[in-house]
């Protein structure tokens, strides 16, 4: 219980449901996660005050150094549509379900 110190009384702990530990959990590892961006946002912003007019970075962007929003949706078990959003991965599913499966 090192998130909540005030649940350390027995009582308190027995008190807990299921649903509310969970969002409890969910809580603290979405603080985690802003720990994180933190810390990221930290090394990127240090990589920007030692640069040099010679050095080239592989990310130009904070996003593509941490994904925020990827991370987010990890934690929260949303799963991406990244298949989807392509145009023609989206027509060669279509064009494999119509065909009972390309056979």
């Amino acid at each position: 219980m090192r998130y909540y110190p005030a649940y350390c009384d027995p009582k308190q702990l027995g008190r807990v449901t299921l649903r509310h530990y969970l969002q409890m959990m969910k809580a603290a590892r979405l603080r985690d996660l802003d720990e994180e961006t933190k810390l990221h946002l930290m090394a990127w912003k240090n990589r920007e005050v030692e640069a040099t007019k010679k050095n080239k970075y592989v990310y130009t962007q904070f996003d593509k150094f941490f994904d925020v929003e990827k991370r987010r949706n990890e934690i929260l078990g949303i799963k991406s549509k990244t298949i989807m959003d392509d145009p023609q991965q989206r027509k060669l599913l279509l064009l494999a379900n119509s065909n009972g499966g390309g056979s």
